[in-house]
């Protein structure tokens, strides 16, 4: 981890693979050699809230300073707006694909709360989707609309829609699954 004045960053590798190793070495089987190289890239926003969900699995705790450090570049890489950089430190390309997602979500701050109340026009990865459930406000009014589409070459159209309209119409009226008692 390194604590810039925007917050938290850490690299896409751990140290050990910008040292590299050699086949005498052993250290992998799958790659049997790396060659030394100078750290480049940050961590990107998809990896990094996978290594956040890691933790959060092994139950660690992150230190206050570390935590806060981290809260503080949520909202620096939420200042881009929707259309985020791929990359921790604010480098590589901008897209809504690269909005932070589950794990970042356990470090929520105001602004990552505001814009995962709404639809995010362009995010749909998994991740996101379940930053955003797990942001939800069961208090809040919720409108989902659920709608079936029949494809052909050119084109889509609807055939049939669910608008849902709270979080138990969605779990008890929604198409696509059921909970049962067994």
């Amino acid at each position: 981890w390194q604590l810039a004045e925007e917050g938290a960053l850490w690299r896409y590798w751990t140290p050990a693979f910008y040292q590299g190793w050699s086949d005498d070495d052993r250290i992998s089987s799958s790659r049997p050699t790396q060659k030394a190289h100078a750290p480049r890239r940050f961590e990107d926003t998809a990896h990094a809230g996978i290594s956040l969900l890691g933790l959060q699995s092994l139950n660690f705790s992150l230190p206050r300073d570390y935590e806060a450090a981290l809260r503080s570049r949520v909202d620096q890489i939420l200042s881009y707006g929707i259309a985020v950089p791929r990359d921790l430190d604010g480098a590589g390309p901008h897209s809504a694909r690269w909005l932070l997602g589950s794990g970042f979500d356990a470090y929520a701050t105001d602004k990552m709360r505001s814009i995962f109340s709404r639809n995010i026009p362009g995010a749909r990865a998994g991740d996101q989707l379940l930053a955003m459930a797990n942001l939800i406000d069961p208090d809040q009014p919720v409108r989902v609309k659920l709608t079936l589409q029949a494809c052909k070459a050119d084109g889509c159209q609807p055939v049939q829609a669910w608008p849902l309209r709270s979080l138990t119409e969605i779990v008890e009226q929604n198409p696509l699954f059921r909970i049962t008692q067994q």
